[in-house]
């Protein structure tokens, strides 16, 4: 279902199928059906009103009452601010205003607007601090915000000083504005002076900007001129104490016992808690840790549980638990919140959840606490987790620059270029590390990894057999080269390399989950479900198997437990993408475009996961049967889309474009290269298409014979009706526009 809102209209018009109706902010436990002019009269001339798409009536209710508590809180405010009106009505506006600011939120939307303009001369701001109750949120907020109006002047005067085409015209500039008012950059830039690095941060990942380098651009000139930048180096400093009651003992012992003998004593306690999560023991595991927390506060100090709590914390994060991985992290945060390693541990859980303006907090924390490269990198990883690779570079740069000495801020350079695709700089970056830090393993094993990616297969081979001989009880090369057999359809090997190291490593994840994506690109479905499921018996937590278990059910055709699969994984981990992706990825396989349309991010993407959205849309015009936006949608994604692994999606996709637009050497130009892979069976189908509409019966039986090969059970139909078609010459059996379908289909069922 689907809902406007709008607060100024106090009223929410909910939309399911054909029909209106409307729920309003005086009775939101009552529906009215409504026709389409009386939802026009509702909404009247308001213009805030907002469409939410796959949203409950409950949900409906809610956004209802908070954006209704917006529009009065914001009326009130200019109410009690206004000379003109009676001081009776004003100071009612007051009392009001006192009800609407109790929450955090409703305070922060309030000053997103309040302070993206200083207030007017004749504005009477001291009478809301007159009229507020004492100790108050309005007395608080309308103290802050006089005492900010000279830090509004000089943020608000430079976004006014910055040239109209620098935006793009006078149209673009308000556009700009509007974000920026909502994302609340005048009131973040304002209240983290002396921290406008973060403010920046924050920014640059909000809905608003993240997705908009042209945006993104405004805001680093903007914040430019106070001289804050995402790059910068510096952090300020953070004072915080630590209560010392917590770790006295209760009673004084009577015996002390040696230092070793107290670490003895710990890493039992600490085996145990490792094997009890390794048996998906998790209970006993928590019971445990809270003993040796417990335990620890009498017989050690603060710094000694918090390396405690993050050791565990990141024996969870190798067997998949980022929620234990997180939830530990912060505890040691909390046992000793000035110990910076704990606060970037608690950055990498919160990263890892998809959850990055805390772990933006976090990394920032511990810059502030001293450690200013894992702060950096922190940064780094999260901006390029959004696409942002210029920014990353940049920030990657600068930590290079700061510590010339580490090979951390090198290596993170160099994959990050890799990510983005541009695998030469990527090949050059890496061998420059190599060059002064020899024997780097990480630039090693990600020169091998780039080599093979750029076709020189010969030299990632013999570097990968390199590593294992000087690295032979180390899981990443052993991956790493499995990983590029894979790519490089040497499926049997692949599948060798990491049985082998899964027999010398049982709770390697990467592992386990290589070896089910060789299974399924083997096309040995069945075997590849086994596989994760199996991974998900021993490590239940693990998000990446069950992500991997959905769409191999759906590579299957077994859509309904897909489907059921998928909305596990999104109750799972709500913040992340994959899982509302490969269910939409279902829905539209299914013909349910709107649901699909719904639950798909409606933002310009900037993730991997965005980014696969926006592939989805582009599926779903072409199931509308509106080729032209579609292939425009793929075109401009190919030419935007900052990371290589995705291309071959799209070109497939255009592919099946240009089929029915009978552009067919262009189809098969698109899916020539294609690597072996997920997307592989699909081009397959296609050139088979294409080159048997251009009568090149030799190009097509081979294609038919690669299909014989890997062809998962959805696309067997349309593969056999392609060769009766082109090769076999039987006419009349399938019509063009259910060829399309059935094609249209197996792009959803690989997307």
């Amino acid at each position: 279902m689907r809902a406007i809102i709008s607060g100024q209209a106090g009223c929410a018009i909910l939309m399911d199928g054909g029909s209106f109706r409307s729920i309003e902010i005086d009775s939101v436990e009552q529906e009215k059906p409504r026709t389409c002019w009386e939802v026009r009269n509702l909404l009247g001339d308001a213009s805030d009103a907002f469409l939410l798409r796959d949203i409950t009536r409950e949900e409906a209710a809610r956004h209802l009452e908070a954006a209704w508590r917006r529009d009065r809180t914001l009326q009130m405010a200019l109410i009690v601010l206004d000379p003109h009106e009676e001081e009776n009505l004003r100071k009612e506006a007051a009392e009001c205003l006192e009800d609407l600011l109790v929450s955090e939120s409703d305070r922060e939307r309030l000053a997103n607007v309040m302070y993206s303009s200083p207030l007017p001369d004749k504005a009477e701001a001291a009478k809301m601090l007159e009229w507020a109750k004492e100790g108050g949120a309005l007395a608080g907020f309308a103290a802050k915000l006089i005492a900010d109006q000279p830090a509004i002047s000089k943020w608000c005067g430079e976004w006014d000083a910055i040239p109209d085409k620098a935006f793009g015209g006078t149209k673009e500039r308000h556009r700009m504005r509007l974000l920026a008012v909502k994302a609340g950059a005048f009131r973040l830039f304002v209240e983290e002076q002396g921290r406008g690095d973060a403010a920046l941060l924050r920014l640059h990942i909000s809905e608003e900007f993240k997705g908009k380098a042209a945006g993104r651009k405004i805001l680093q000139r903007w914040a430019g001129r106070f001289r804050s930048s995402v790059s910068n180096t510096d952090f300020p400093p953070v004072a915080m104490e630590i209560d010392e009651e917590p770790f006295r003992p209760r009673t004084r012992r009577k015996e002390r016992r040696s230092t070793y003998q107290v670490f003895l004593g710990v890493e039992a306690q600490k085996d145990a808690i490792k094997k009890a999560l390794e048996n998906g023991r998790r209970d006993v595991a928590m019971k445990y840790t809270q003993e040796l927390v417990a335990w620890q506060r009498g017989n050690s100090q603060p710094e000694h549980i918090s390396k405690s709590l993050c050791d565990l914390a990141q024996h969870g994060k190798m067997l998949g638990d980022y929620s234990w991985h997180l939830e530990l992290s912060r505890w040691a945060t909390r046992e000793m919140p000035t110990d910076s390693w704990a606060w970037a541990q608690a950055g990498d859980g919160f990263r890892l959840v998809g959850d990055y303006p805390s772990a933006l907090n976090a990394y920032e924390t511990a810059g502030q606490l001293g450690d200013t490269r894992i702060a950096l990198c922190g940064r780094a990883e999260v901006l390029k987790d959004h696409g942002q690779i210029t920014e990353a570079l940049e920030v990657y740069e600068a930590c290079a620059a700061s510590f010339p000495d580490d090979t951390v801020p090198l290596c993170g350079r160099a994959s990050a270029l890799a990510s983005a695709g541009f695998l030469p700089k990527a090949v050059s970056a890496y061998e420059a590390v190599l060059a002064t830090f020899p024997g780097c393993m990480i630039a090693e094993t990600g020169l091998a990894d780039v080599l093979g990616e750029i076709g020189d297969q010969q030299r990632a081979l013999q570097l990968f057999d390199d590593l294992l001989v000087k690295h032979p009880n180390e899981e990443a090369p052993h991956c790493a080269r499995a990983k590029l057999l894979r790519h490089l359809g040497r499926l049997d090997e692949s599948q060798a390399a990491y049985e082998a190291v899964i027999q010398r490593m049982p709770l390697s994840l990467y592992a386990r989950n290589g070896r089910a994506k060789v299974l399924r690109d083997l096309g040995k479905l069945d075997d590849s479900l086994a596989a994760y499921e199996e991974t998900i018996e021993k490590f239940e937590r693990h998000p990446i198997a069950h992500y991997g278990r959905a769409d191999v059910l759906k590579k299957l055709g077994r859509l309904d437990e897909a489907e059921a699969a998928y909305r596990d994984c999104i109750q799972r981990m709500p913040k992340n993408v994959t899982g509302r992706n490969g269910l939409a990825s279902i829905l539209v396989a299914k013909g349910r475009l709107d649901a699909a349309r719904d639950i798909l991010p409606d933002i310009e993407p900037a993730s991997q996961g965005e980014w696969v959205g926006y592939h989805l849309r582009g599926v779903i015009l072409l199931a509308q049967g509106d080729v032209d936006r579609a292939e425009k949608h793929f075109r401009e994604g190919l030419q935007e889309l900052p990371w290589v692994k995705l291309r071959p999606m799209f070109r497939a996709s255009l592919a099946g474009v240009k089929l029915r637009q009978h552009e067919y050497t262009e189809a098969t130009n698109l899916v020539t290269d294609i690597p072996r892979g997920v997307i592989w069976p699909v081009a397959r189908l296609f050139a088979l298409h294409a080159y048997g509409m251009l009568d090149k019966p030799v190009e097509a039986q081979i294609a038919y014979d690669q299909l014989n090969v890997i062809c998962p059970p959805p696309l067997l139909s349309v593969k056999e009706a392609l060769a009766n078609r082109f090769i076999l010459k039987h006419s009349g059996l399938l019509d063009d526009a259910s060829l399309y379908r059935q094609e249209w289909f197996a792009i959803c069922v690989a997307a």
